[in-house]
């Protein structure tokens, strides 16, 4: 079944991929995933999304600039209101040195949203 077949209904808007992610935010009009901006912040996305609704990913950041020349990429948690559909930081810009510390904390976020929303993947 694809998402678009889900979000049909008025309701929760489940996300299968990052790209689901990316469509959804750059329909409503928010430019945080336009090229302007990912290149301004010489972002990155992973590929993974966690949670029920499949709604919480991770952003990569690396400042670029001639006052830090060797500053190391970092991590940060993000995700999307599955009701409102708003954008929002789960954890604080580039918290987080791995993406494997990024994960941990993405997998508990949507867990603890989950539990919040009660639905299958808080138990």
């Amino acid at each position: 079944m694809t998402t678009e077949l889900l979000n049909t209904h008025q309701g929760p808007r489940f996300y299968a991929n990052v790209r689901d992610i990316v469509r959804h935010v750059n329909d409503s009009g928010n430019k945080f995933f336009s090229p302007r901006a990912m290149k301004f912040f010489n972002c990155r996305l992973t590929s993974q999304v966690f949670g029920y609704f499949g709604n919480v990913f991770i952003t990569s950041e690396k400042l670029v600039s001639p006052y830090h020349p060797d500053e190391p990429r970092k991590y940060t948690v993000r995700a999307v209101d599955p009701f409102s559909g708003e954008l929002m930081d789960a954890s604080k810009y580039q918290e987080f040195e791995t993406p494997y510390e990024a994960k941990k904390f993405a997998i508990a976020f949507a867990k603890n949203q989950d539990k919040r929303w009660n639905v299958a993947g808080g138990e």
